[in-house]
C-alpha cells in the first residue's frame, strides 16, 4: 500500500512540474502578445492555474491522484486559453481541434484514468503550450518580414508616372 501511494504522489509531483512548466510558457506567451482582451484572457488563466497548481501541492500528501488531476486541469485549462488566444492551426473543417497526428486529443480529466498516465499527458500539454508560443513568434516574425519587404519595394519600385517619364526618355 505505501509503495502505491509513494507512485502515486511522484506521478503526483510530475503533473505538478508540468503544469508549472505551462504555466510558465502561457505566461511567456501572455507577455509577448499585444495589450488586448486576448491577452488578458490569458494572463487570468495563468493565474487560475497557478491557484490550482498550489491547491495540488497542498493536496499532494493525503491525495495525490486528486493532486494530479488537479494539476492535469490547470495545464488542460491553460493549454485551451492559449488555443483559444493564438492563430488558428491546425483546426479541422468541422471545428474541432486536433493534434499533430491528427487525431482528437483525448480527455485527461476522465474518470478511471491512472496518476501516471495524467501525468504523462500534463507534460503533452505543457509541451503543446511551448509550441503554441513558437508558432505565435514565428507569425509575428514573418509579419515583421511582410512589413519590411512591403517598405523596401514603395522605395524601391517606381510609380507609375517615374516609370512613363524613364520610358519617354529612353525613347530616341
Amino acid at each position: 500500500m505505501a509503495r502505491t501511494n509513494r507512485t502515486e504522489r511522484k506521478q503526483a509531483k510530475a503533473a505538478i512540474s508540468a503544469a508549472k512548466v505551462a504555466s510558465r510558457e502561457a505566461e511567456k506567451l501572455a507577455k509577448r502578445m499585444p495589450r488586448s482582451r486576448r491577452r488578458s484572457r490569458l494572463s487570468l488563466a495563468v493565474a487560475d492555474a497557478d491557484l490550482a497548481r498550489r491547491a495540488a501541492r497542498e493536496q499532494l500528501g493525503h491525495s495525490p491522484r486528486r493532486a494530479a488531476r488537479t494539476a492535469a486541469r490547470a495545464t488542460v485549462r491553460l493549454q485551451r486559453a492559449a488555443a483559444a488566444t493564438t492563430p488558428r492551426r491546425g483546426v479541422s473543417a468541422s471545428g474541432g481541434a486536433r493534434g499533430r497526428s491528427g487525431r482528437v486529443p483525448t480527455n485527461v480529466l476522465a474518470p478511471g484514468v491512472p496518476p501516471g498516465e495524467i501525468a504523462e499527458r500534463a507534460k503533452a500539454n505543457a509541451k503543446l503550450l511551448k509550441r503554441h508560443r513558437v508558432q505565435a513568434k514565428q507569425a509575428r516574425g514573418w509579419a515583421k518580414k511582410i512589413a519590411a519587404g512591403v517598405v523596401a519595394q514603395s522605395i524601391v519600385v517606381p510609380t507609375d508616372a517615374e516609370a512613363a517619364r524613364v520610358r519617354r526618355q529612353r525613347k530616341p
